[in-house]
């Protein structure tokens, strides 16, 4: 009789991390956070704070970094207010 063994190996933390992000954002800006959100495979939970400008973003760190998560907000926010600025400077 052959008998197999498989013996996974059972790491002592969890996949799941937490990261806050300051975004200066307006508050009509939820449905775009929303939306970058899904977009980001690996994100679980997103929390925007309007009142303080965070951003509370739970992931699974196996599927994405922190830097990308990051990454990803302040690149279409950091557009945004720049463009903003342009149409001000304009007025």
């Amino acid at each position: 009789m052959f008998v197999a063994v498989s013996v996974l190996p059972v790491r002592g933390f969890s996949r799941l991390q937490r990261v806050r992000i300051p975004l200066p954002a307006p508050i009509s800006a939820k449905s775009q956070i929303d939306s970058i959100a899904r977009s980001i495979p690996g994100v679980y939970t997103v929390q925007w704070k309007a009142k303080r400008q965070y951003l509370f973003v739970a992931y699974d760190r196996t599927r994405t970094t922190k830097k990308r998560i990051i990454a990803s907000f302040m690149h279409r926010f950091q557009k945004e207010n720049h463009n903003f600025a342009n149409k001000q400077k304009k007025l």
